[in-house]
C-alpha cells in the first residue's frame, strides 16, 4: 500500500490559520454587536472594520491576494493571477494520484458548485499540484477536466510552487521514490477563496471531511458572485 500522509491546513498554516481564525471570530463578534451609533448590521458591510457574518474562516485582511506564475490545463501556456480576474476562485493545493483527500475534495467541490446553481458557473477551481514531477499537463488536464470546465490545473516548477505555498504558508512535502508503495506525498487540505478582484477572503475547510458544509459554502460563494463593490474594496488589496 502507498505510503501517505495528508496534513490539514489548520495544523500546517502556523500563524496564518491562528491569525484568521481569530479575525474571523472577531468580524463575526463585530457585526453581531453593532455600530455604536446603532447602524444595522446589514447596513454595515461597507463600513471599514466590519466584517460581515461568515460561516467559514474570514481571511480578509489577513492573507494575501492571489498571485500566482504557473502553467495551466489544458495547453500547458503560462499564466498569472490575472487570468482568473473577474471569477471567485477557489485555490487548492493537492496531486492528481492521491488516492482518498483530493478525490473526497473535488467530489464536495463539484456538489457545492452545484448547489450553487448560476453563481457556481462562475466560480474557477485551481488546483495546483504539489507532485509535478508525475503530474504532467496531460495527466492534470485529464484529471481536473473530469470534474468539470470550471476546474483548472496549475502546474509550476520548485520554484514557482514553493512561493506560492510560501506566500499562504501552505505546506507540503513530496519524498519520491522508484518503488510506488515508497512514494510518499504530504500536503493540506483546506481551500483559499478570493473574490473578483483577487482578494483573500475565505478559508475552507470542510470540503475534506465526510460531513461537507454544502450549503454552507455554496451560499458563501454566492454572496461573493453577487456581491456589489464597495467603497472599502481597496483596503482588501493591501495585503
Amino acid at each position: 500500500m502507498i505510503r501517505r500522509r495528508t496534513l490539514l491546513a489548520q495544523g500546517l498554516t502556523g500563524g496564518l490559520t491562528a491569525a484568521t481564525m481569530a479575525a474571523g471570530l472577531a468580524g463575526r463578534a463585530t457585526a453581531q454587536e453593532g455600530l455604536p451609533d446603532g447602524t444595522p448590521r446589514d447596513d454595515q458591510k461597507d463600513q471599514p472594520g466590519v466584517t460581515p457574518d461568515w460561516g467559514n474562516i474570514d481571511i480578509t485582511g489577513t492573507a494575501p491576494s492571489l498571485s500566482l506564475q504557473m502553467q495551466a490545463t489544458p495547453d500547458g501556456r503560462e499564466v498569472t493571477q490575472d487570468a482568473f480576474r473577474g471569477s471567485v476562485s477557489m485555490l487548492y493545493f493537492g496531486y492528481t494520484f492521491c488516492p482518498d483527500i483530493c478525490p473526497l475534495v473535488m467530489q464536495n467541490v463539484v456538489a457545492t458548485l452545484a448547489q450553487a446553481k448560476d453563481a457556481g458557473r462562475q466560480v474557477r477551481f485551481l488546483f495546483v499540484t504539489v507532485d509535478p514531477n508525475r503530474d504532467t499537463n496531460q495527466v492534470l488536464t485529464d484529471y481536473t477536466q473530469a470534474f468539470g470546465p470550471q476546474f483548472t490545473g496549475l502546474r509550476g516548477n520548485a520554484n514557482q510552487l514553493d512561493r506560492l505555498a510560501r506566500r499562504y504558508r501552505v505546506a507540503y512535502s513530496v519524498s519520491p521514490s522508484p518503488d510506488p508503495r515508497l512514494y510518499e506525498v504530504a500536503h493540506s487540505s483546506s481551500i483559499f477563496v478570493f473574490d473578483r478582484k483577487l482578494n483573500a477572503r475565505l478559508l475552507v475547510p470542510s470540503m475534506a471531511s465526510q460531513n461537507p458544509d454544502i450549503d454552507g459554502v455554496a451560499r458563501e460563494l454566492t454572496r461573493l458572485v453577487t456581491e456589489k463593490p464597495s467603497a472599502w474594496d481597496w483596503l482588501r488589496g493591501l495585503v
